[in-house]
């Protein structure tokens, strides 16, 4: 489980670019490729803020999955998502976030076996369990390769708390 304390912190260095941390990113950021300098940082926060393209399996059986823009505000700390720039359909307050599963640990990515339009590539999956509640809300979603920014941030943040 994950210590909402902890993305406050990082994502308190994030707004500020990195300046001033006293561990190094490459020692934060260990899944995926080492983060060396403070260019690289930079690179990140415009990458989460300028956001992904990701596809949001649902829980209903009705909703069909759909392609997202996700992104991170970092002055609100959330990740919200919407299907162009115009209109926000959804949003996560990073400090919710209790724990990030990556692969097809979702019931949601099974109900697509036989679409192949829609069929999950597990190395690609992951879901974001956040709530304050007893019974956790998730978020299932497929990036488009293995190494996504988003997918970087709050897995190597885990990883650390």
């Amino acid at each position: 489980v994950k210590s909402p304390s902890f993305f406050s912190f990082s994502f308190a260095q994030l707004e500020k670019g990195g300046k001033g941390w006293g561990v190094t990113m490459a020692s934060l950021f260990t899944n995926g490729p080492c983060i060396q300098s403070e260019a690289e940082v930079g690179h990140l926060c415009r990458s989460l803020e300028v956001g992904t393209v990701m596809t949001l399996f649902y829980s209903k059986k009705s909703q069909r999955p759909e392609r997202k823009t996700f992104q991170v505000k970092l002055e609100t700390r959330q990740i919200i998502w919407s299907r162009g720039s115009d209109k926000i359909e959804g949003a996560i307050d990073i400090r919710e976030i209790q724990e990030i599963r990556q692969g097809k640990n979702s019931r949601d990515f099974d109900r697509y076996q036989e679409d192949s339009c829609f069929r999950p590539e597990p190395s690609h999956c992951f879901v974001i369990l956040y709530g304050m509640e007893f019974r956790l809300k998730t978020l299932s979603l497929q990036a488009t390769s293995q190494f996504n920014p988003l997918i970087h941030m709050l897995t190597s943040s885990s990883e650390v708390a």
